[in-house]
C-alpha cells in the first residue's frame, strides 16, 4: 500500500549525457545507453541497435591486416588494406558492397603501393575523392620517391591510338607527333608500341611539360623511330590503379588530403591548396602561381571537405572547407574560370584534429569534432558552438580522446556516428563496478561509438563495436564500417533497426545496458526510501527475456539487484486476430537470423507481414526489491540481451522522503 508522503516519479529515457546529476541536468539524461537507439515508432523508448554483419574479410588477399582507407562512391568501396602481398606496403582494393564481391583491379605492383601506415598513436589518415573518371587518394605511406606522391583508381576509359614517337633503349620516349597531354595521357596508364620493344605491363611514369616526351616505368628493349603507340586507361568494369604526380606542373610535396571542388581535385600541400584542371584530377596546365591558393598565415592545411553554401543572394553554391589543424577554417568559393576564386577565414578560432570526422549533415551543415566537442559549419558559413557541453549531451569523450586523429564519423539515416579511440580498459562485471565510470563489454577495447540522432537532437551510446573507419552506404542505407581491433574486414551496420536484423556481432550476443544519471534530489535535505517501482519493457520473441535491474547510491554502491522475467509475444496469423491488437513481425516458418539451424532453416518465409519494425508484447513489470532501499540520491540500471522487438520504456518510481537528514550517510560503505 502506498505511503502517505510517497511521491510518484516518472523517468523517461531521453539522451546520453555527461551530466552526473539530473537535478541540474537534462530530464531523462542517462550515463549509459549502450547498444540502444531511439525507437523509430515511439518517443523516449529505446530499442537494441542492429548487429553489424561482416561483408568480407578479404579472403583473396595475402595476410590482410588493417583497413586504412574506405571511401564509398555509389555501390563501391575504394581503399587500402595492409597486406602481405607486398611486405611493408598497403594494397589498393575495390569492393562492391551491393554485389558483395571484389572488383578486379589492374596495375597494382610493389612500387606503386604506399608504405603501410602506423597502427598506433596519432596519424595522418588517408583520404579520397572522386573527380571525373578517377578516384584520387592520399596516403601517409607515399614518400615522393620515383615521383609518387598520391594514388588513384583510373576509370576514364581512355584508349589513345595513332600517336607516333621514338623509343631509345631507355626509359625515355621522345619525338611525339602530338602533345600527348592534350590526348589525355596520364601517369600510370598502360603503354605499348607497334615495334614491340615496350614490355607488357609497362606504364607511364612521367610526362614532360610540353607533352612531347615521357618516361616509362621500365626501359624499352630497343630503339625505334616512328613507332605507333597505344595508351589505355582503366574502365569502370576493369579499373586501373596508378600512382604518381600531376602532369605538367607537379605537386611540390606529398599531399595530406584531397577533395572535389567545382570538378577539380584540390590537394592540401603544406600551407597551400594546389588544384587541377577542371575534370582532370591529374593535370595542372597553368602556371603554379595560378592554380594554387597560398594561406599567408603559414599554417598547414590538414583536412578538406566540400559543402553547400547559402550565398548572400539567396542561392546555394558549392564551397570547400580547408581546416588548418585546430586553429582555423578557411572557406573557398568561386573558380578561376569565373574570376571569383576567393578564400575567407571563418570566425570561430577553431578547427579539428580529427580529419576523418568531417561529415555533411543535411540542415545542420558540415560536422566536425573540434577539441571541445562536436561542432558544425552551417550552410551560411557560421561555426556553431560545441554541442552537448555542460551535460546537454556528450563532449567529454571527444575532449579526452586518446588519439584525436584516429576519430572517425559519418552521417546517414538521421544518425551521425562518431568513433572515439580509448585506452584499453578491463571489461565491467555487472553489479561490481561504478556506474558510468567503466568500460562495458567483453574486455579491453580500442574505440567506442557515440551516436547523435539529428532529428531528435539526442545521443546514444556507447556502442560496443570497436570501429576505426565509418562511411555512409548510400546505395543500401546504413553504414560500412571497419575495425583495426577486429582485423581486415568490412561490415555493414544499420542505424535504424528492422525485422531482418540480427543481434549477434562478431560471434558475441549484443548486450544492452542503460544507466540513469542521478535521479533529481528531493531538495528537502532529507533521505529517501524507494518503496515501489515498475519498468515498461517489451519483447517480441515467444521465449521472452530476463532483465536485470539495479539501484545504486550516488557513490556507485549497489543497494540491490533483481531479475525480472519478461514474457514475449507470438506471431499474428492473418484472419485470426483483432486488428490493432496483434504482434506483427514475428515469424513461424521463416528462419530467424542467429536463432536457427543452418542446414534446416526455411529462408524468406513468413506468416504475417514479416517485414517492417518488430514490435513487442509491451507491459509494465513490477520490481520487487529484496530489501528496503534508503538513499539520498541514486541511479537505476537496466541490462538485457538484445533480441527482436526488445524495447525499454518509462520507469515509474514511488519515492518517499524520510524525516531525517544525512546522519552518518556519507560514512556508509
Amino acid at each position: 500500500m502506498p505511503t502517505r508522503n510517497a511521491r510518484p516519479t516518472v523517468f523517461r529515457w531521453k539522451t546520453l549525457t555527461d551530466a552526473v546529476d539530473s537535478t541540474n541536468g537534462p530530464q531523462g539524461g542517462a550515463q549509459l545507453l549502450q547498444n540502444l537507439v531511439p525507437a523509430p515508432y515511439n518517443r523516449e523508448f529505446f530499442v537494441p541497435r542492429a548487429a553489424a554483419l561482416q561483408l568480407t574479410n578479404f579472403p583473396f588477399f595475402t595476410n590482410p591486416a588493417t583497413v586504412e582507407l574506405q571511401y564509398v562512391a555509389g555501390n563501391r568501396v575504394y581503399g587500402y588494406v595492409a597486406s602481405g602481398r607486398f611486405p611493408g606496403r598497403s594494397e589498393p582494393f575495390i569492393y562492391d558492397y551491393v554485389q558483395k564481391s571484389f572488383v578486379t583491379l589492374n596495375g597494382v605492383n610493389g612500387a606503386n603501393c604506399p608504405y603501410t601506415a602506423a597502427t598506433t598513436g596519432d596519424w595522418t589518415p588517408p583520404t579520397a575523392a572522386q573527380v571525373g573518371g578517377r578516384v584520387m587518394t592520399t596516403h601517409p605511406g607515399f614518400t615522393g620517391a620515383a615521383g609518387m606522391v598520391m594514388g588513384w583508381f583510373d576509370m576514364t576509359g581512355l584508349a589513345s591510338v595513332g600517336i607516333t614517337g621514338n623509343t631509345n633503349s631507355t626509359t625515355t620516349v621522345s619525338g611525339f607527333s602530338f602533345n600527348v597531354l592534350q590526348a589525355g595521357w596520364a601517369v600510370g596508364m598502360r603503354i605499348s608500341a607497334s615495334a614491340g620493344d615496350i614490355g607488357a605491363g609497362t606504364t607511364i611514369q612521367a610526362i614532360a611539360a610540353n607533352g612531347l616526351s615521357l618516361t616509362l616505368s621500365s626501359a624499352a628493349s630497343g630503339s625505334n623511330t616512328g613507332a605507333t603507340f597505344v595508351v589505355q586507361g582503366g574502365t569502370f568494369a576493369q579499373p586501373l590503379y596508378c600512382a604518381g604526380n600531376m602532369n605538367q606542373n607537379p605537386l611540390p610535396a606529398v599531399p595530406v588530403a584531397v577533395a572535389n571542388f567545382n570538378g577539380r581535385a584540390y590537394y592540401a600541400v603544406n600551407a597551400t591548396l594546389q588544384f587541377s584542371d577542371a575534370g582532370n584530377a591529374v593535370q595542372d596546365s597553368n602556371n603554379p602561381n595560378v592554380q594554387v591558393i597560398n594561406f599567408q598565415n603559414g599554417i598547414a592545411v590538414t583536412a578538406l571537405a566540400g559543402t553547400p553554401f547559402n550565398n548572400v543572394l539567396g542561392g546555394i553554391t558549392q564551397a570547400l572547407l580547408a581546416f588548418q589543424g585546430a586553429s582555423n577554417i578557411q572557406q573557398i568559393t568561386g573558380d578561376p574560370t569565373t574570376s571569383n576564386l576567393a578564400a575567407q577565414l571563418l570566425a570561430g578560432g577553431t578547427g579539428t584534429l580529427a580529419p576523418n570526422t568531417l561529415s555533411f549533415v543535411p540542415n545542420n551543415g558540415m560536422a566536425f569534432v573540434s577539441p571541445d566537442g562536436l561542432r558544425f559549419v552551417s550552410l551560411t558559413g557560421i561555426v556553431t558552438p560545441a554541442l552537448g557541453t555542460q551535460g546537454d549531451g556528450i563532449s567529454l569523450a571527444f575532449i579526452n580522446a586518446l588519439y584525436p586523429s584516429r576519430m572517425a564519423a559519418a552521417w546517414n539515416d538521421d544518425t551521425l556516428r562518431i568513433a572515439v579511440p580509448t585506452a584499453p580498459t578491463p571489461g565491467m562485471i555487472w553489479g561490481q563496478a561504478t556506474w558510468g565510470k567503466a568500460t562495458w563489454g567483453s574486455g579491453s577495447v580500442g574505440s567506442q561509438e557515440y551516436w547523435f540522432h539529428t532529428k531528435l537532437n539526442v545521443w546514444s551510446g556507447t556502442h560496443s563495436f570497436q570501429t576505426s573507419l565509418i562511411s555512409a552506404a548510400n546505395a543500401t542505407g546504413g553504414f560500412i564500417i571497419s575495425s583495426a581491433a577486429v582485423g581486415a574486414a568490412l561490415w555493414s551496420s544499420n542505424a535504424v533497426p528492422t525485422a531482418q536484423d540480427g543481434y549477434f556481432e562478431n560471434g558475441l550476443a549484443l548486450q544492452c545496458n542503460a544507466v540513469t544519471a542521478l535521479l533529481p534530489d528531493n531538495q528537502l535535505m532529507a533521505m529517501n526510501s524507494l518503496n515501489g517501482q515498475s519498468c515498461a519493457i517489451g519483447f517480441a520473441s515467444s521465449i521472452g527475456m530476463t532483465v536485470s535491474v539495479e539501484f545504486m547510491r550516488e557513490n556507485g554502491q549497489v543497494l540491490d539487484n533483481v531479475l525480472v522475467p519478461v514474457s514475449g509475444g507470438t506471431a499474428a496469423v492473418w484472419g485470426y486476430f483483432v486488428w490493432g491488437r496483434a504482434n506483427w513481425g514475428t515469424q513461424s516458418a521463416a528462419a530467424v537470423w542467429d536463432g536457427f539451424n543452418w542446414a534446416g532453416a526455411n529462408w524468406g518465409e513468413q506468416t504475417a507481414s514479416g517485414s517492417g519494425q518488430l514490435t513487442a508484447s509491451y507491459s509494465q513489470y513490477a520490481i520487487y526489491w529484496n530489501q528496503p532501499l534508503v538513499f539520498k540520491q541514486g541511479s537505476l540500471g537496466v541490462s538485457f540481451q538484445a533480441g527482436p522487438g526488445a524495447l525499454m520504456g518509462n520507469v515509474y518510481l514511488r519515492i518517499e522522503p524520510l524525516s531525517y537528514l544525512l546522519l552518518g550517510y556519507n560514512d556508509a560503505a
